[in-house]
């Protein structure tokens, strides 16, 4: 990031409100999904790999969108070199877990989906409790590597967007396949197995959103990335508008992600409502 030039003024202005505005939406979003999703009667296994991914994008809310915007508005200022590494360790840290808790809830999908009768002997406790360590405890030690050499940082986050995107794509390509055949002979089920058709078929076009909106948030920082490393010379003057557009985008996700996975799910929403009434209840209790 060294030898970066000064956005213009206008520039900083208006991407400076829109990062205000997406990180309101991001911190407040995703906490009040966290205090839904930690509701008693909420306690599953999907709803932990959901508590995981409503934490990470909770944390950019709070954290990733004011240290860049703070970042940004101070480029042609002398910053410690400890506090660049110590802000990109951990926002390298926050976007991976968030990354990877997206992967690890479509292939909880998957399984309901394509194994319903295997599901609880392959999604255990035990299982989910080690794989949500791993993502937390793997991606701070390799983020704490991307802050040691730039070039591994760029091959690391495009193998990131990559990898996974092809498994996001993979994933709604089996769920959608599984639940094709419902979708087609949906008209002859009836009661419970009609219901889960439905079911299935809402969830296969949940998962194709979650793909869709995925690659375009994270398409720029990879392109804008590779750019930086094959054509250094001839982008450099506009790194900076590169990286924080880029950024943008990235930490866009966690403004759409609670409306993804949680909003749209009517059990999350009655939960939403009654938690809302009882507050009511306690207020006009506490006025009387």
């Amino acid at each position: 990031m060294e030898g970066w030039s000064l956005p213009n003024s206008i520039f900083i202005l208006i991407i400076s409100i829109l990062y205000v505005l997406s990180a309101i939406i991001a911190a407040f979003g995703n906490t009040f999904s966290l205090i839904v999703l930690l509701q008693p009667s909420q306690r599953s296994k999907s709803n932990k790999v959901l508590t995981s991914l409503g934490a990470s994008d909770c944390l950019i809310g709070y954290v990733c969108y004011p240290a860049a915007l703070w970042f940004f508005n101070h480029i042609d200022h002398e910053v410690s070199a400890l506090f660049k590494k110590v802000a990109f360790l951990v926002g390298t840290w926050i976007i991976c877990c968030s990354i990877f808790s997206i992967v690890f809830i479509t292939y909880d999908r998957y399984t309901r989906i394509t194994k319903p009768f295997q599901y609880h002997e392959i999604i255990t406790n035990r299982r989910i409790n080690i794989i949500l360590i791993s993502i937390w405890v793997g991606h701070l030690i390799t983020s704490f590597l991307c802050t040691l050499n730039n070039t591994f940082y760029i091959i690391f986050i495009n193998l990131v967007i990559v990898s996974t995107t092809a498994a996001l794509v993979a994933g709604y390509y089996y769920i959608w396949k599984a639940v094709k055949q419902s979708q087609t002979d949906i008209t002859s089920l009836r009661g419970i197995d009609r219901e889960k058709a439905r079911t299935d078929i809402r969830l296969a076009k949940k998962v194709l959103m979650i793909v869709v909106v995925y690659f375009l948030a994270f398409l720029p920082l990879s392109i804008f990335a590779i750019a930086s490393l094959v054509l250094k010379d001839w982008v450099q003057p506009y790194v900076a508008y590169m990286y924080i557009i880029g950024a943008f985008f990235c930490f866009s996700n966690s403004c759409i992600n609670p409306f993804i996975y949680i909003w749209k799910d009517l059990k999350f929403r009655r939960a939403c409502k009654r938690i809302l009434e009882n507050k009511g209840v306690c207020n006009l209790h506490s006025q009387q």
